[in-house]
């Protein structure tokens, strides 16, 4: 009795199974036989007489920012590109074909539009996901995904890193012939946006800017344009570039407090210098070789080793008047500069350099107090007093005297240099910094 039942389950199951293999095959012939009605109706390559308002949609959708090349001017880009258009002669009624409301065509078994990107430099990899779909309202679309390709567009590097560059990506009709109404639909527009994937170094700057562009060449060409505009993240180069440039130029005034005896002073602002020009060639593999305009941050780090280059010969020439001009007369303006109470109250003139007999003490001879502002007989008189003294205190011969006496007042007008510099130094450096920020500021 169990064996006869068995028998029974079989055929029964046996029969579904035909039922359903039919029933497939009957919807495989049903949409076999609407491709190739549609592959009939529709021409390949020529557009079709019954195109609604003659009317063609072109649209483009930014998928990533893969590289924006300064040196090239060049943008490689990841986009999308759809085209659709309706025609009386893609209509079916669903009921017909097995409710089919839609259907994939190969390539080009029915005509596409054909389209150019005017910016296109060089197409990378092959076109993946390329279809036509075909609706059963009459409504062809064609459409390529992820399309990577290399861009032509100007970049202007003047305010890098804080700079904002924008492309213009163009989709026209290769068929100037025809007069198509090229329109961009919102809706199909929204839709390509929101696959967009955002890039680690560039921020899309949004609402992006879609419109309709003519172009006037042998033949009247139409076509759409999508304005992608980009805003660089600088953070990057913030910490590894710009920081390291204003450390190292704010740490060369630390040049002045080294004592010109110890012999390091040009040893520290030359390695300073030499860190600046690492900098200034990391910025030559950065920007292109040839540009309208240099950039901002060129020109500041090209000020800061014009700066430091100027402290490096003061420096050398403090150093020299230090060690070498022993033996030689000081000029009388040298000396009344050297000598003046108001330079030592704002500490130009150092406390601990001057000799106790280089104060200048009133005379008999002068009449009246001196301050080391006044000379008389061109400074030769207070010289005078000063080597006589010098030589009543120390209690040696006129010679050695006068000898440690012209010592001592090189040394002193090196310790004046350096100072008059060192004030200097912070004025221009905060007129540096100042200016280059307000011209990052400025639009």
């Amino acid at each position: 009795m169990k064996s006869v039942f068995l028998v029974i389950g079989y055929l029964v199951s046996l029969m579904i199974d035909l039922s359903l293999t039919e029933d497939s095959e009957s919807l495989r012939d049903k949409e076999d036989r609407l491709t190739n009605q549609l592959k009939k109706k529709l021409p390949a390559v020529f557009p079709p007489d019954d195109i609604q308002n003659k009317e063609v949609v072109f649209s483009l959708g930014l998928k990533q920012i893969v590289e924006v090349d300064e040196k090239k001017n060049s943008w490689t880009i990841s986009f999308e590109i759809l085209i659709q258009y309706f025609s009386d002669s893609a209509k079916w009624d669903p009921e017909e074909y097995g409710g089919n409301e839609y259907i994939f065509l190969d390539d080009h078994s029915v005509w596409r539009p054909e389209t150019a990107l005017p910016s296109l430099i060089e197409m990378i990899g092959k076109i993946s996901d390329r279809k036509q779909v075909l609706m059963y309202d009459g409504r062809v679309i064609a459409y390529d995904q992820d399309v990577t390709g290399v861009l032509s567009c100007l970049i202007n590097v003047r305010k890098f890193p804080y700079d904002e560059q924008e492309c213009r990506i163009r989709l026209m009709n290769r068929m100037p012939h025809r007069n198509w109404n090229v329109t961009v639909n919102p809706m199909i527009q929204e839709h390509f946006l929101s696959s967009y994937k955002d890039n680690f170094q560039w921020e899309v700057i949004k609402p992006m800017q879609f419109s309709i562009v003519k172009s006037y060449t042998q033949y009247e060409q139409t076509g759409v344009e999508l304005t992608v505009r980009l805003k660089r993240r600088s953070i990057f180069y913030e910490f590894f570039l710009i920081t390291p440039s204003l450390i190292l130029y704010i740490c060369s005034g630390f040049e002045f407090a080294i004592p010109v005896e110890s012999g390091e002073k040009i040893s520290f602002i030359v390695t300073i210098l030499l860190a600046e020009m690492v900098n200034f060639g990391i910025l030559q593999d950065i920007f292109p070789p040839s540009f309208d305009e240099l950039p901002l941050l060129a020109e500041m780090i090209a000020t800061q080793i014009i700066h430091i280059v100027t402290l490096s010969v003061i420096a050398i020439i403090v150093v020299h008047i230090y060690h070498s001009n022993i033996g030689l007369e000081m000029p009388a303006y040298l000396v009344k500069l050297i000598s003046s109470k108001k330079l030592r109250c704002i500490l130009i003139i150092p406390q601990e350099i001057p000799e106790k007999s280089n104060t200048i003490q009133p005379t008999e001879q002068s009449g009246k107090e001196e301050d080391g502002t006044q000379l008389n007989d061109n400074g030769a008189r207070q010289l005078q007093q000063e080597l006589e003294k010098f030589c009543k205190d120390e209690g040696t011969s006129s010679d050695d005297a006068r000898d440690r006496l012209r010592d001592s007042q090189w040394k002193k007008m090196s310790a004046v240099i350096d100072r008059i510099m060192l004030i200097g130094h912070f004025i221009v450096v905060t007129v540096v910094i100042l200016y280059f920020l307000i011209m990052y500021q400025i639009d």
